[in-house]
């Protein structure tokens, strides 16, 4: 009778491991933001207003990565191409310094996009 016990008990920690598992990443969204930049419902998180001010202010305000433009490969036209280019944005801006071009970014406006990196670089972030 123990053994019975023991085993009901054991398949009952594995179902409702299995239950809580499955509903924690059916709210992966309302965990940790949404990159769904396209729906515009949605509305921009803080951290990424600042780099899309930033980004549209220096580097889409000149034309060389939008209106047609999309020097180096990277175009922001939209706030969905600042989103998906986090990394290239990181790497240029703030790892090398070498963008923008003849003027690169300051330590104030590094943080910005540092901490929306780290923040996960996401559109409501």
């Amino acid at each position: 009778m123990k053994m019975k016990t023991k085993s009901i008990a054991a398949i009952a920690l594995i179902l409702s491991s299995a239950l809580l598992y499955s509903c924690y990443y059916d709210k992966a969204d309302i965990l940790y933001g949404s990159n769904d930049c396209s729906n515009a419902s949605i509305q921009p998180g803080p951290k990424f207003q600042m780099v899309d001010s930033l980004i549209n202010a220096t580097c889409a305000g000149g034309g060389c990565h939008t209106q047609g433009g999309n020097a180096g490969g990277y175009s922001f036209n939209t706030k969905c191409d600042i989103v998906n280019a986090w990394g290239a944005i990181q790497s240029a801006c703030v790892d090398r310094s070498s963008m923008p071009l003849g003027s690169p970014f300051d330590a104030s406006q590094k943080q910005i996009i540092t901490d929306w990196v780290n923040a996960g670089h996401k559109y409501t972030d």
